[in-house]
């Protein structure tokens, strides 16, 4: 559904945004993951009483290395996020008609209050803009229509 911008949909092309938001938070798991390894060094104690640590430091640095790395990657992404929304909003004010913008702001650039990764769902999108929810999504594909053939345009 929806008019090709190349060989890309409207809908793909707003969707550009969440995949971006999907790979942030993939980076936060790994640096959550790797952080959280860090911090646990068991305190062991050897036949004489003096502490012994199955601490690594080669594992060590090679794990902050990768954390490092995964931070420039995170920078790189909220980057890409900016610009990318910064992008689809300065595409979605070419719209004529305010409904239609909403509904597409409302579904692929806000998130869902509970689940950041997730679009916001069509009954909370129409108790918003006070429709049913057929009419928004009758809504919702009027203006992927309208949308792609601004994309097509610009």
């Amino acid at each position: 559904m929806g008019v090709e911008r190349g060989t890309m949909t409207a809908k793909d092309y707003l969707e550009q945004s969440r995949k971006i938001r999907q790979e942030i938070a993939w980076i936060n798991k790994q640096i959550e993951e790797i952080e959280t390894s860090l911090g646990y060094h068991p305190l062991q104690l050897d036949d004489s009483g003096a502490s012994k640590s199955n601490y690594v430091p080669d594992k060590m640095c090679e794990a902050l290395s990768k954390v490092g790395d995964l931070y420039t990657d995170l920078n790189e992404k909220k980057a890409e996020l900016v610009i990318k929304n910064n992008e689809i909003y300065s595409r979605l004010e070419l719209m004529e008609d305010v409904g239609e913008r909403e509904v597409l702001r409302l579904r692929y650039l806000e998130r869902h209050p509970l689940k950041p990764l997730y679009p916001i769902g069509w009954v909370l999108i129409a108790r918003k803009m006070n429709y049913s929810k057929q009419g928004i999504i009758k809504l919702h594909s009027r203006a992927l229509k309208h949308f792609g053939e601004i994309l097509q345009r610009v």
